[in-house]
């Protein structure tokens, strides 16, 4: 999560609310951010477990993740930091990540990456962004 409100793209949006109630596109996010092969069995269960969340509990979380801030409380650190940002990563991508890593002159001695990940998806990035 990052440290500061991240207002996602309106597609994102769409895409998650639209997978509600919908196993099969609820098993894809697994299947897009995984680096690694996910047992489809695991996948099926993961999906219709996922498909119960009510719609106010996906939009709970988007709005968690666009409009929560803790960039306050990281003024007073005093240990190295490190920002990680993942070159595959579907959801935060490095155009969304680069907006965190302008973040840190609030802190002292930080550092930042971009790690190389694999990922299975057969187009990675392909979720709106």
């Amino acid at each position: 999560m990052p440290a500061f409100a991240l207002p996602l793209p309106p597609e994102l949006l769409a895409d998650w609310y639209g997978r509600e109630g919908d196993a099969v596109a609820m098993a894809e996010i697994p299947r897009m951010c995984a680096s690694q092969p996910i047992a489809e069995d695991v996948l099926s269960r993961c999906g219709a477990d996922a498909a119960r969340v009510p719609l106010v509990a996906l939009g709970g979380t988007i709005e968690l993740v666009s409009t929560t801030s803790f960039v306050d409380r990281l003024t007073g650190l005093t240990v190295p930091t490190l920002v990680v940002g993942g070159r595959n990563d579907v959801i935060f991508t490095p155009r969304l990540s680069r907006r965190a890593w302008s973040l840190p002159s609030a802190v002292p001695g930080w550092s930042c990456s971009t790690a190389a990940t694999r990922s299975r998806s057969s187009s990675p990035g392909s979720w709106p962004h």
